[in-house]
């Protein structure tokens, strides 16, 4: 776990773990690695956003990654697990990324209408 734009306290710490360790439990030995990164950034509209990067790599070798940003660390870690343990379900179950989308395919192609003769 790193912090970059400030120190992560103990408290922190082990509550970002503890989130971690319970939704990535029921992957078992199929996840490797979880890293977290923390970061404080600057808005542009003032005050700071945190941000929450998570990388699981699973036991396939495949890497599967998210990063949420919001204005609070714990619900910016929230939202981050369940994407990820979206995303590692999909990647797990042989499927696309779960946000990946299908190409476009109209439901009827219908022949151009030709103008009648008078």
């Amino acid at each position: 776990m790193t912090g970059t734009g400030f120190l992560i306290s103990e408290p922190l710490r082990g509550r970002v773990e503890r989130r971690v360790l319970l939704a990535m439990s029921r992957f078992g030995s199929q996840v490797r690695r979880v890293t977290v990164s923390l970061a404080e950034l600057s808005n542009p509209l003032g005050g700071f956003d945190q941000e929450c990067r998570l990388h699981a790599r699973l036991a396939s070798k495949a890497g599967v990654g998210t990063q949420v940003i919001n204005g609070r660390i714990d619900e910016a870690v929230r939202r981050a697990v369940e994407r990820l343990v979206r995303r590692v379900a999909y990647a797990l179950d042989g499927h696309a990324a779960p946000n990946a989308r299908a190409p476009r395919v109209p439901a009827r192609l219908e022949p151009p209408r030709r103008k009648r003769a008078r």
